[in-house]
């Protein structure tokens, strides 16, 4: 006359979806990610790409991103009141991550000069670093890494010379760089 009764429980997995945006938007630049918790693996993205969706236990996680040199990460946001550093997700709910990214610009400048290869060195002034001398014959002067805003480049005037043109190769004027 005994009577057995028994239960069976079922949890319900739940996602974590990481999404990339790229300023300039559509950018081909691949983004590697590091996932921590029971199961979740590390996966790269592109803008392009369909956003990573993975399934998992309920539990505590974690992603974060490997920034590629020449981009500079301005946001990781999470929806449900998560970040990525702690993603705490519960039985069936789905937790979605954005990270986005900008591009850093360069400005490169390079001194010619009519006789080619002279040796005489001009003055620079720029917006965005330090005063430089370069001649015609030096390597052109690189930036380095900056943001992508408004900068500008000045050549003090140099005895015996005449300017005769300055150009940037993306039409953008000297004294405003875009």
């Amino acid at each position: 006359g005994e009577t057995i009764t028994c239960t069976f429980t079922n949890t319900k997995k739940g996602h974590i979806i990481v999404d990339k945006v790229t300023d300039p938007s559509g950018d081909p630049q691949s983004f590697s990610f590091v996932a921590g918790g029971a199961g979740y693996s590390n996966f790269s993205l592109t803008d392009a790409a369909t956003p990573n969706n993975q399934e998992v236990v309920p539990g505590a996680y974690t992603v974060s991103e490997t920034v590629p040199a020449g981009w500079d990460l301005t946001s990781a946001t999470c929806d449900l009141g998560e970040t990525p550093a702690s993603l705490d997700v519960g039985p069936g709910e789905t937790v979605t991550c954005t990270f986005n990214n900008q591009k850093d610009a360069v400005i490169i400048v390079d001194k010619v000069t009519d006789p080619a290869g002279d040796p005489t060195l001009f003055d620079f002034t720029t917006s965005y670093g330090l005063p430089f001398t370069l001649a015609d014959t030096d390597t052109p002067n690189n930036s380095g890494d900056l943001s992508p805003g408004i900068y500008s480049v000045t050549e003090a005037a140099e005895p015996g010379w005449d300017p005769t043109s300055a150009t940037c190769s993306d039409g953008s004027p000297v004294g405003s760089i875009v």
